[in-house]
């Protein structure tokens, strides 16, 4: 079952390298009955792009509290990412539950753009 939504709350994403835009690569997979490969793309048509970003769960507080396993984020508009710097989902959001691989439930998640959370959650350094 695929949930649309508009954002993420709760969820935010964090890189430990710096990524450019045109560092994100074409998300495509293998067609089983084809056998060929194709770009996947969200539910309206637009192409994705793979992240290699980390999940956070944030408590009520705003802060990081853990981080997800079995949770895959592809964009649909890619931008550049600092090491660090946690970033949300913004636009319409499509996600996905599966079983993973270790009989876990997984969590696949398609956003329109990423944007950096909030400048006043506790988790971003003040000066």
């Amino acid at each position: 079952m695929r949930i649309e939504t508009n954002g993420l709350p709760g969820v935010a994403f964090v890189s430990l390298l710096p990524v450019a835009a045109g560092e994100f690569e074409t998300k495509t997979f293998t067609d089983r009955a084809t056998e060929k490969t194709e770009v996947k793309t969200a539910p309206d048509g637009r192409p994705v792009f793979r992240t290699s970003l980390k999940g956070l769960t944030l408590d009520d507080s705003g802060k990081p509290s853990k981080e997800e396993q079995n949770l895959t984020l592809a964009v649909i508009e890619p931008c550049d990412v600092s090491a660090g710097v946690p970033m949300v989902a913004a636009g319409r959001v499509w996600t996905t539950h599966y079983v993973a691989n270790n009989g876990r439930l997984g969590v696949s998640i398609i956003a329109e753009r990423l944007e950096p959370l909030n400048a006043a959650n506790p988790f971003v350094k003040k000066d």
